[in-house]
């Protein structure tokens, strides 16, 4: 890589509504409209520099020297869904733990029977708060026991 290029850092990271609302719309780069309203730094950069930029800084560089390249490598940070989509890949080949555990719902059954002992729903249209906190510890407990297993046991 050669020359030099002026780079301008926003000091604070953009929540990604602010960043889709702000991009300049029919292009395959994701450029901000309103640059100059983000922009608190500046650095130059020579040939051998390095700079880091964590996910979610705004910034943009402008060759300050004729004959100027610059490589630039994006690590993208996983959303919260891409990392629940992976877990999920891994939870559904597991065969043992908490992770195969069955939801049962017995606490949705009301406790009296009719004369011909079969067991009448309290209301079977409606997934009750109880119901939503027990599924909700069973995915929890799966998700904990996860975490907390060794990367051998993955």
């Amino acid at each position: 890589m050669s020359g030099s290029r002026t780079w301008e850092i926003g000091r604070r990271f953009i929540s990604t509504q602010e960043e889709v609302q702000n991009l300049v719309e029919g292009i395959d780069v994701r450029i901000l409209k309103h640059w100059n309203e983000v922009c608190t730094e500046t650095l130059v950069l020579k040939k051998g520099d390095v700079l880091y930029l964590p996910p979610r800084v705004p910034h943009c560089g402008t060759a300050a020297t004729d004959g100027c390249s610059t490589l630039s490598v994006g690590c993208r940070a996983p959303s919260t869904s891409e990392m629940l989509s992976r877990w999920a890949e891994i939870a559904a080949q597991k065969v043992s733990g908490s992770i195969v555990e069955r939801y049962r719902d017995d606490h949705l059954w009301d406790d009296t029977k009719t004369e011909d002992k079969t067991i009448v729903l309290t209301n079977p249209s409606v997934i009750t708060e109880d119901a939503k906190a027990k599924a909700k510890q069973l995915i929890l407990n799966a998700v904990v026991e996860f975490l907390d297993s060794s990367d051998k046991d993955k």
